[in-house]
Parts: structure tokens; sequence; C-alpha cells
């Protein structure tokens, strides 16, 4: 299959998921066939009814040779009612090439729990990761994480809200969740104009602190991690304001280590739409903080 087809076939997926986030259930499976040299495993961070919900892959390199790697954690989009850590498995084994331990990520669905489940569900994947170093290829010093649309809305969640109660869960508490730097592709970041936020339920959203404590732009704050966001400015699912609030509330508060890549055409798939010019810049960013 040639690289054009492969791109055309993510593109249409990732729109595909972002347009119909309305509609309720997990993406199929898609079995991940690892390139020679690599190696793919899918473990369950939790066991529940519905296992797909919790699960991670991990892809790294065969020849590791017992050194400890930096690792990425990306963590799928569809709109906090669709996708699987499948969709984003192809980032995953690109990073282990790449000298990285690269982690895909699921989390409960809110056909499968309400929220805040799904942000619990992410940290909570992050301590796992962590409690894998042993048996894995893990610095867990050196980790970043990545998403996409809602995926980055629970990346800044997890980059930003580190002492949030609300997004703790019972799980792996001999760690922490903290990560080192932290990236977001079309990110959801401030539902303060929201009167309804979509994935909360009524009860939710006539909670003002819940509704509060779901945008990732309260949560901003002196000496916080590296940041960089990819937005498209003709993105009509997450309109600009949310990165430009973001960046106006860093500037505010002198705040300098959020990098910015913005496409003034951009929909809500740009990145994928120009992967061969962001997905470069992507990568710099965490070698420049992660690789020593």
């Amino acid at each position: 299959m040639s690289k054009n087809i492969i791109k055309i076939f993510i593109i249409t997926i990732l729109a595909s998921t972002a347009m119909s986030a309305e509609k309720k259930g997990r993406a199929p499976a898609k079995e991940m066939k690892a390139p020679q040299g690599i190696s793919y495993s899918v473990l369950n961070y939790r066991e529940e009814k519905v296992l797909r919900a919790n699960q991670v892959g991990i892809a790294y390199k065969k020849e590791w040779a017992g050194k400890k790697l930096p690792v990425v954690v990306f963590i799928h989009g569809g709109g906090w009612r669709k996708g699987d850590k499948d969709q984003m498995a192809y980032f995953a084994v690109n990073y282990a090439k790449a000298g990285f331990v690269g982690v895909t990520v699921s989390y409960r669905l809110l056909s499968e729990a309400k929220y805040p489940a799904q942000a619990q569900d992410a940290k909570e994947a992050i301590r796992f990761i962590k409690s894998l170093a042993d048996k894995y290829p893990i610095d867990v010093n050196r980790i970043g994480v990545a998403g996409y649309s809602a995926g980055a809305h629970l990346a800044l969640l997890i980059a930003l809200s580190d002492e949030e109660p609300l997004y703790q869960s019972d799980k792996y508490t001999n760690y922490d969740s903290s990560v080192k730097c932290a990236v977001g592709i079309s990110s959801p970041i401030d539902f303060s104009q929201k009167k309804k936020i979509s994935f909360l339920n009524n009860e939710q959203n006539q909670n003002k602190q819940v509704m509060k404590k779901s945008s990732p732009i309260n949560y901003v704050q002196k000496g916080q991690i590296p940041i960089m966001l990819f937005h498209g400015d003709k993105d009509a699912l997450v309109p600009s304001y949310h990165y430009k609030n973001f960046l106006t509330k860093a500037k505010e508060m002198g705040i300098s280590n959020v990098e910015t890549h913005i496409n003034p055409k951009g929909d809500h798939v740009f990145f994928f739409k120009n992967s061969r010019v962001v997905n470069p810049l992507m990568m710099k960013f965490f070698k420049k903080h992660l690789m020593k």
C-alpha cells in the first residue's frame, strides 16, 4: 500500500470520527502489524467488562538492550464518544522507530461511563505506564503526552491538573500522573463561552464547579510544563478562540514555554492533511524535551 493511500485512509478515519462524534460507539478493533524490529503489545490497565476501554498499546525497538527510553503517549479523539487506541497506533510505532517508547491509550467513552471517567482513565493510564518500568524500557522521568481533539483535551488535563481531585482514581497510587511535556492537536481548551458542555450530563451542566474544572485553561499556572499547540484557524468544531484564550492567559501570567503551529486555513483535521510538515515539528518538540 502506498504512503499516499495510507495518508488518505488515516485522514478519512479521523475526519469521520471528528465529524460524527454525536454517534456513539467504539471504533472497530484493528490489528497493528508492527514492522520488523519493533515490538508492539497490548495491555489492560484495568480489568472491566469493556476491556478495550482500558487498554494501552506499547511499541519500542526490540534492540533497546536494557536502556531506559523516553516515552510519548498518544490519546485518540472522537468527541469523547467514539474512537479507540488503535487509531493512534501508527504514531506509537513511528515514535518507536525514532527511539522512543510509543504508547497509544484507550479510555471509557461517554456511552461506557459518564465524565470525568475519561480524564480519570487517561491519568490512570499514565500511572500504569510508569508501573511497567521494570518490564519495559520506560524512563518514568521522561514521559510526554499528545492528543487529538477530545484526546487533546485529556492530554492537557494530564499536563496541567496534577492535583485536581476530580480526576483522581484509586489505581496505581504508588505513581503520579505527571508528564514532562505535552502536545495538543485541535484542542478543546476553554468552555467558558458554553452554556452547556457536550460531554457533561444535565446535572453536571448545572454545576459551575464541574464546568469550570472541565476547561484546561483554568489550570494554566506558572512553572507549568512545556506545551505545543497545533490548530487550524478555520476549525468549525473547535474554534480558534480556544488556543487564543490559552495563549492570552499564558502571556498574562508570564509563561513563555507554550509553542504554537497555527494553520490560517486549516480545519479540524489540518494536522493530518499536512502531516509531512507538522509531524516533524511535533517530533522535534518531543526530542527537545525528552531526549537526553
